[in-house]
């Protein structure tokens, strides 16, 4: 079992680590945030105009409109009181979530379905958009009128700034996660490493690394878990299992402990499968708490500092 850790055992340092994690995040968000935010509303203005005047300022909301146009789903999701989720909606509705999805990020219905399950589920969505309006923010459509100019600047623009602040925090985790990606690369180029994208973990030739790795584990049936760095460390024979890093961002403390049960199953699985020598970090950045590195360090599970990216060295590469 590994004995030499890198800060799981070094509570002293935690609280100092927390508030530089902190810092160095908060200086990322309030330099990037600003831009994308807006070129994100600029984006989805546009996005909502058509979808608004497609179903003719939402006069038309029907199975039939969302044939004709599916993505405007994300729009009708806006209208209600409150907004929907995807997940909310398909919950609500009855309906797969990937129908959902299918409709609001490709533009189409889903192929495999018959045309009669289309319609069934196109309705039961409707459904619950009709019964959900927010009628005080449509309310020429009970009125039987066409909306003001003003009502329908409003209403283009509440639905904007609705879409705007979700699609805006997705754009930022994947900005994240592909910026602390970019760290380590950086980091283990210096080192001589190189970057590898078509071998397998168990092929990978000494001093390469790759993202977003399988990795078999047996925990009562066979499965893969991903993860997001696999690096197979100078001189190390083939087969030896690889150093496998798992790079976590957070903007907040509430999420933290909601998933830091992720990574305890994952280091579970991993250790049933290749036994307790294998090596599993986190790459911690944003608001990781000491309750969240309490909980991971009794998972026996140690983590790398994006403000301290040297300790990567530590780790036996």
């Amino acid at each position: 079992m590994n004995t030499e850790y890198i800060n799981m055992d070094k509570p002293e340092l935690w609280e100092r680590d927390v508030v530089e994690s902190i810092k160095l995040y908060n200086a990322w968000y309030m330099a990037y945030t600003h831009e994308v935010y807006k070129k994100t509303q600029k984006r989805i203005n546009q996005i909502v105009i058509k979808g608004v005047t497609d179903s003719k300022f939402f006069n038309d909301i029907s199975p039939t409109m969302l044939k004709k146009s599916p993505s405007v789903l994300k729009i009708f999701r806006m209208i209600t009181s409150p907004p929907l989720a995807r997940e909310r909606l398909a919950g609500l509705a009855g309906v797969p979530l990937s129908f959902i999805k299918t409709m609001e990020n490709d533009n189409q219905l889903p192929t495999r379905l018959s045309q009669q399950e289309v319609w069934k589920n196109l309705s039961k969505i409707i459904d619950v958009i009709q019964k959900m309006l927010d009628t005080d923010l449509i309310p020429w459509v009970a009125d039987g009128r066409s909306p003001l100019e003003e009502e329908r600047q409003l209403l283009v623009g509440i639905i904007t700034e609705r879409l705007s602040s979700g699609d805006t925090d997705s754009y930022l985790r994947n900005v994240q996660e592909q910026r602390q990606l970019a760290i380590i690369s950086k980091y283990l180029n210096a080192k001589g490493y190189k970057f590898s994208s078509t071998e397998k973990y168990n092929q990978m030739r000494s001093a390469t690394y790759s993202y977003h790795t399988n990795i078999p584990v047996h925990d009562g049936i066979d499965v893969n878990i991903t993860v997001d760095v696999v690096i197979k460390p100078k001189n190390a024979p083939v087969g030896e299992m690889p150093i496998l890093i798992e790079a976590k961002s957070a903007g907040d403390f509430t999420n933290v402990n909601k998933r830091r049960k992720e990574e305890a199953k994952k280091m579970e699985q991993l250790r049933k499968t290749y036994g307790d020598d294998i090596k599993y970090y986190l790459f911690l950045g944003g608001y990781f708490n000491t309750n969240y590195l309490q909980y991971e360090a009794s998972a026996g599970i140690d983590w790398i500092w994006e403000h301290r990216v040297s300790d990567l060295e530590k780790t036996g590469i």
